[in-house]
């Protein structure tokens, strides 16, 4: 009886054992959110961070010239994008602050230029990107620049579900003859069967006949 009772009750040496693993357990929790916590409050001073929460909060009509505070931070992100790219996240902030214009056209045109992505491109901001060429504020060759762009990522967009889904929208932008070349090679990466269509074949013979024309004169 004594045997079975003492197979059946832990020894001192397993309850400590257990004990040990327990008090191991917690302090290798609060490890971990010490840890997190000081991870998210040196993220939070990030001066990259910072100047991420600049362009994706700056107000609309703020002026340009003479602000010494967007003139840090676009330096900041512009070295930081030279030197070893800009995340996904960035990559949005900063062509949603570029193509909504909400620091004029002045800043644009140096922003798309120093998206240089350092691993994907959302394809959600290339959307929303797109919607604001249909503004009609851009300048056209602001808009030549970010097609272009677009063309030279393309292969780095994380999906392309969504671009197919505003196919129609985008084959809109063919009848502008600065855009016309850039928009069709997009189109020619993006048609699918399902894309062709007689109208948009009709459309497209049309301003192939044009510029044809054009050239003969």
């Amino acid at each position: 009886m004594a045997a079975k009772q003492n197979l059946s009750e832990p020894s001192d040496s397993d309850s400590s054992s257990l004990t040990d693993q327990s008090v191991s357990g917690r302090s290798g929790n609060r490890s971990l959110r010490v840890a997190e916590k000081e991870r998210r409050k040196n993220e939070a001073e990030d001066p990259f961070v910072l100047a991420l929460k600049y362009f994706s909060d700056v107000e609309a009509g703020t002026p340009v010239y003479g602000n010494d505070e967007f003139e840090t931070n676009l330096v900041l992100l512009e070295r930081v994008a030279y030197s070893k790219g800009l995340s996904p996240e960035a990559i949005s902030v900063m062509l949603e602050f570029a193509m909504s214009l909400r620091m004029g056209t002045g800043p644009c045109v140096r922003v798309l230029k120093c998206l240089i992505p350092a691993t994907v491109v959302p394809q959600e901001a290339i959307v929303r990107a797109v919607v604001w060429l249909g503004v009609g504020k851009i300048p056209i060759s602001t808009q030549v620049l970010f097609i272009k762009w677009v063309l030279t990522v393309f292969d780095m967009i994380d999906a392309k579900d969504q671009l197919r889904a505003i196919y129609g929208f985008i084959f809109s932008f063919v009848t502008e003859e600065n855009l016309c070349p850039f928009i069709c090679h997009l189109l020619y990466l993006l048609t699918r069967k399902e894309s062709v269509r007689v109208f948009r074949v009709r459309k497209l013979l049309e301003l192939q006949s044009k510029l044809v024309n054009i050239l003969l004169i």
